[in-house]
Order: C-alpha cells, then sequence, then structure tokens
C-alpha cells in the first residue's frame, strides 16, 4: 500500500509518527512537506528528522505553485493520501485531482471549536471538501467537537492525529530516577517566545512566586521567538534556547514541573511529551490537550488563561507538595500512552483498511 503524506512543516514528533507508520508491513511512505525552519527565526529544526524517509520538502513558494504539487503526488500513484488542513491550496486541490479520485483520503487537523463566525461559515464553505474526505483525523475531544458542529458524520471521525515518540521521552523518568538527590525542584517551559504560549504571563508569574518563598525553584525556558529580550537578566530565569528533538528528553529529565499558561494552543504537542517524560503539568484550560493529558491534583494542575494569579497559585502549589510530584509524574506517563507514534500507525492502519 502506497501512502502519501501531504503535511505543512516537518517537524519531530510527526516524522516519529511517519517511521512508525513506513515500518508496518505492506506500506511504502512518501512524505511532501515544508522545510523544517522556524517561521522568522533563524533556529532550524535538524534536517536528520526526516533520515530514512522518502521525502520532497519544499518552500512556501513552492507549495503555492499547486500543479507541480498535484504532479508530485500522482507521480507516486498513492493508494491513500493523509492531508494536513485544509489552508493549503494545493492539498485542496488534491481533493479534486481526478488521478487519486480513488484514492483513500484521510485529513488531519487540530483546530478545536471555538464557535466564531469563521467556524459557522466553514460548515457550508469547507462542506464539499469535507465530503470528499473518508476520514477526518483530529488530536482528541475538541477537535472532535468542531467536526460535530460541522455536522460531520460520526463514522468519519477518528481521534489520535497527534502523538510523539514516548518511548523515547519515557528514558527521561529512569534517569531522573537514577540521579541522586531527590526529585528535581525546576520549573521548565517549552516552546515559543510569544505571548501566544503565555509567555509574559509566566515571567510575571514566576516573580510573583519567586517573592513569596525562600528557596525559590529556577524557571528554565525551552524556544525563541520575539520575547526572548524578557527572559534577559531575570532572576532565576534560564534561557536555554532551541532544543533540537534529539536532545530534549535529556533536558527534561533533569526539571521537575512542566508549565505551559498558554492563552492559545490548538491542542499542545509539547505537553504530551512532558507527560511522556514524567513531569506534573501546569497548564491553562486553553491547551488542547489539557482534556486528554491533565487530571487536576492528579497529576497536574489547570488554570484559566491569561490568569497571572493563578499560575502564582499553582506554581506555590507544587513547591509546597515536591513529595507528590514524583507520583504525580508517573501518573502523566500512563495518560501519555494512548498517545505514542505506535498508536498513531495503529490508527491509520485502521483507516487504511476499514470501510468508512
Amino acid at each position: 500500500m502506497k501512502v502519501v503524506v501531504c503535511y505543512e512543516r516537518v517537524n519531530g514528533f510527526m516524522a516519529a509518527c511517519w517511521r512508525e507508520l513506513s515500518q508496518r508491513d505492506g506500506v511504502e511512505l512518501f512524505v511532501i512537506g515544508l522545510q523544517p525552519n522556524l517561521d522568522n527565526y533563524s533556529t532550524a529544526y535538524d534536517q536528520q528528522i526526516m533520515d530514512g524517509l522518502p521525502h520532497k520538502l519544499v518552500d512556501a513558494t513552492d507549495l503555492a505553485a499547486v500543479q507541480p504539487v498535484l504532479d508530485t503526488v500522482a507521480a507516486q500513484q498513492p493508494d491513500a493520501l493523509i492531508i494536513s488542513g485544509w489552508q493549503r491550496k494545493a492539498y485542496r486541490e488534491l481533493a479534486r485531482d481526478a488521478r487519486v479520485a480513488r484514492t483513500r483520503k484521510i485529513m488531519m487537523f487540530d483546530n478545536p471549536r471555538k464557535d466564531t463566525w469563521k467556524q459557522l461559515l466553514g460548515r457550508f464553505v469547507l462542506r464539499g471538501h469535507l465530503d470528499r474526505m473518508d476520514f477526518l483525523f483530529v488530536p482528541g475531544e475538541r477537535g472532535w467537537q468542531l467536526t460535530r458542529y460541522w455536522r460531520v458524520p460520526e463514522h468519519k471521525v477518528r481521534r489520535g492525529c497527534l502523538a510523539a515518540d514516548v518511548a523515547k521521552f519515557n528514558g527521561a523518568m529512569t534517569i531522573r530516577d537514577a540521579s541522586p538527590g531527590s526529585w528535581p525542584r525546576s520549573f521548565v517551559f517549552v516552546g515559543r517566545y510569544e505571548q501566544e504560549k503565555g509567555l509574559l504571563d509566566l515571567v510575571e508569574a514566576y516573580q510573583r512566586y519567586r517573592d513569596s518563598v525562600s528557596d525559590p525553584w529556577p524557571l528554565r525556558c525551552c524556544g525563541v521567538g520575539s520575547l526572548k529580550v524578557e527572559l534577559a537578566n531575570r532572576p532565576g530565569v534560564e534561557d536555554l534556547g532551541f532544543i533540537q528533538p534529539a536532545n530534549l528528553p535529556a533536558v527534561l529529565a533533569q526539571q521537575g514541573v512542566f508549565i505551559l499558561p498558554s492563552h492559545w494552543e490548538p491542542w499542545g504537542l509539547a505537553i504530551l511529551e512532558a507527560c511522556a517524560s514524567g513531569l506534573p503539568i501546569i497548564c491553562t484550560e486553553a491547551c488542547g490537550s489539557s482534556v486528554e493529558l491533565v487530571r487536576s491534583l492528579y497529576n497536574g494542575l489547570t488554570c484559566p488563561a491569561e490568569d497571572v494569579d493563578a499560575l502564582v497559585r499553582a506554581m506555590s502549589w507544587c513547591h509546597a507538595h515536591h513529595a507528590q510530584l514524583s507520583e504525580m509524574g508517573r501518573r502523566s506517563q500512563e495518560l501519555a500512552r494512548p498517545y505514542s507514534a505506535q498508536m498513531w500507525a495503529d490508527h491509520v492502519m485502521s483507516m487504511l483498511t476499514l470501510t468508512p
């Protein structure tokens, strides 16, 4: 079975999923997607994330040309297409290309339901496009709710479109357990340095937490973005910069609590990777994956978005309940297991072999 993946910007977590699918019996995989650099920033993913996977990486101009993309896909003579969203015209046109008319089509997207005018119009504007798809593949409950809002038949919807190399991150817990001393006393943030991720809220909350205790924990930040300057010369804040996927488990192994205070987060792969590494989680309710991956006081704490007071309370709670963090981290690992690359491949294989 020849499967062609048409993706947006390639990344480490999806590369792990594609690699797992490519190893399934009878599957021949080809990936077309945008170069793995981070828009507007100098730091880029190591292109080695695609090693061993047949692929063609293009830039945005190439993708906008449409016809070359259609020709590239058609030349592969695919039995199935896995298409990332509907924003790219080239990928939308694939659904109508006569050369792949009989090809099974799976569209994956992470958009949550928001009840905006744009989503209301999407119910009508995208109707024909959605009807051409055999399956819609969403991360979890909030994406599923959008498909219900759009009145997509339930039998065409599957959850689990976002996953990670859970086994690789599980090793962080082993390293943490083997380290001398008690559970690490630190907070870690992984994400873009933008206010969409709540970075300014985090900086303010951390300062207030730090002022409220006699022995504050450090805050370590991993990422890149326009607000990088806000982390400079802040007491207790360490800017580790952008961490390549291969190196992230080792960094997380040295941390005590993961925190993601996003204002807007369709799902949030960083939360999954932190859970898989065995960390308790602090995140906002704006994070879509909080529905699947965070249970308040069980493996973490959730806060309202844009609520600095709530972030301070959550950080202070973790500080005061240090003895519980190890067990909370183990619970995080259990919640992460259904979102492994192996499970992602299982979901896809099910859609490739079942009749909608």
